[in-house]
């Protein structure tokens, strides 16, 4: 990877007149003022469609999230009418994404565009089902899923049906085919608009970074096909799941993070896997795997549990399973991990084992927080590295600023050379903290940096993609057109040029 910059932002928070951004006019405005910036990559966050809210926790590992298809692409594949697309349009809070009108009014839209094909795009459709092998199981699973009344897989009254019984499900689907064929167009429809940004972004030089969770919900098609491929007992309930050291297991349980049977997917040679990332691969330039150091070591508790002592630490394939995916790719595989900066040795990476040679994801405020000793700051960060401003998780720039104690601001302050004096706590695309900030990380000697789109607009808390203790805002930050239009795409040029970051 050449020395070059990133702008990360979620596609669902674009603006636009759908309630929520979609693949369409605004997303190819975003990458012309990326281009125009010289940004070599957006990162977005995954468009997997997920169980509820969070993007990740997908309902499948590969099918791509219906909100985020464009009605006015259906309306030019002859689908919809023009005056139709009236009653899609969405006219309130331009802030956040409105799930409520999102969700129900995508359902019936690609409904009544489904109910408009004609016989050689119904073709093409099931073309398309045919040479993806994973739709036929996710299809499935949202046709017994509706027809459950949205229970979980493992509370449906239909055993054969619960345990993926092949000539069931066969059966099911046969007798089912319209709503079968709906949800593959679906798929079909997101695939056909995916590749047409993919080649705009290619077009105008700028590369996608696409975001893998590293699991996929428990009520997935994932874990309903292949229970093989994870941690479960014999009725389907999980043996363990995944915690984090200082957390409650009560948090888990509603997560419900089911782990892999590494030594059942090693011994078949990884071919999820290989399926898996071969997939991402053909859709993004790059990829970022969420939980990477999972892959090395996890802490497990029992499903139940109610003590975080009842915990173990299980290892992972680590570099096992990395070699045998790059293996099964006709290139090298382009990876980031989320690895918060681990080192060999450290507490979830078994001693003296080193991780894939991915870039490791550095994050400035963790630098602030702790000083030198987090290995976070900029002038740490040299190679292999992306070095960012703010995460999902994480605060934005000038959030964390007016929420740090004295003494870490001051620091802050000192270590991006802010002038004694100056207002560090103004917002907006010229806040100064936040430029300062961003230069400190451009001077680096890391390969690639990333900037939020949040922090390019100088936004503040309450613009969180992901705060606990808001949870009626998480996953709902969108940016309003005036927004849009403010962000300083000549400053973030300025820094590429000046710091030999352009594409």
């Amino acid at each position: 990877m050449k020395r070059s910059s990133a702008v990360w932002m979620h596609l669902g928070s674009l603006p636009g007149p759908f309630g929520i951004g979609v693949m369409g006019q605004e997303a190819r405005e975003f990458i012309d003022l990326l281009s125009d910036a010289k940004v070599r990559y957006w990162q977005l966050l995954p468009l997997l469609q997920p169980e509820d809210r969070s993007p990740y926790r997908p309902r499948s590992c590969y099918a791509g999230c219906g909100w985020f298809i464009d009605p006015r692409a259906l309306e030019t594949w002859g689908l919809l009418e023009r005056e139709e697309l009236a009653a899609f349009r969405y006219y309130e809070d331009p802030y956040l994404i409105d799930y409520q009108f999102v969700i129900p009014n995508s359902d019936r839209l690609l409904g009544l565009a489904f109910s408009r094909l004609q016989t050689q795009q119904l073709d093409q459709v099931r073309q398309f089902t045919q040479a993806e092998p994973w739709l036929k199981d996710y299809a499935a699973f949202s046709l017994l899923y509706r027809d459950f009344d949205g229970q979980p897989w493992w509370e449906w009254d239909d055993e054969r049906l619960k345990r993926h019984d092949p000539v069931a499900v066969e059966a099911y689907i046969e007798q089912n085919r319209g709503f079968f064929d709906y949800i593959c167009f679906g798929q079909w429809a997101f695939a056909r608009q995916w590749g047409d940004l993919s080649a705009y972004a290619a077009n105008r030089g700028v590369e996608l970074i696409g975001d893998l969770p590293l699991y996929p919900a428990y009520n997935s098609a994932d874990v309903w096909a292949h229970p093989e491929r994870f941690q479960l007992n014999a009725d389907g309930s999980p043996q363990a799941i995944r915690s984090t050291p200082g957390q409650l297991p009560a948090h888990q349980q509603r997560r419900g993070t089911t782990l892999y049977n590494w030594e059942e997917e090693e011994r078949r040679g990884f071919p999820f896997w290989k399926e898996r990332i071969g997939f991402a691969s053909s859709r993004y330039r790059v990829l970022r795997l969420n939980q990477f150091r999972d892959v090395y070591r996890c802490l497990a508790i029992p499903y139940g549990a109610d003590d975080p002592g009842e915990g173990w630490w299980q290892d992972g394939p680590g570099n096992r399973l990395f070699a045998a995916v790059e293996q099964s790719l006709s290139g090298p595989l382009q990876l980031i991990g989320d690895d918060d900066g681990i080192a060999p040795g450290a507490a979830g990476l078994p001693t003296g084992q080193a991780t894939w040679p991915c870039y490791g994801l550095r994050l400035l405020q963790s630098g602030f927080n702790d000083g030198p000793a987090s290995g976070q700051l900029p002038h740490q960060c040299a190679g292999s590295v992306c070095a960012c401003s703010s995460t999902a998780d994480s605060n934005t720039l000038l959030g964390w600023i007016w929420e740090a104690d004295e003494a870490r601001r001051q620091y802050a302050l000192n270590y991006v050379g802010f002038p004694e004096g100056w207002d560090w706590g103004g917002g907006g695309p010229q806040s100064s903290f936040v430029r300062s900030c961003l230069r400190s990380l451009w001077q680096s000697a890391a390969d690639l940096v990333c900037v939020s789109v949040q922090d390019l607009c100088g936004f503040g808390a309450d613009t969180r993609v992901n705060d606990p203790l808001h949870p009626e805002k998480v996953w709902r930050f969108r940016l309003s057109p005036a927004a849009k239009e403010g962000i300083d795409g000549a400053f973030i040029r300025h820094l590429n040029e000046t710091f030999d970051r352009c594409t």
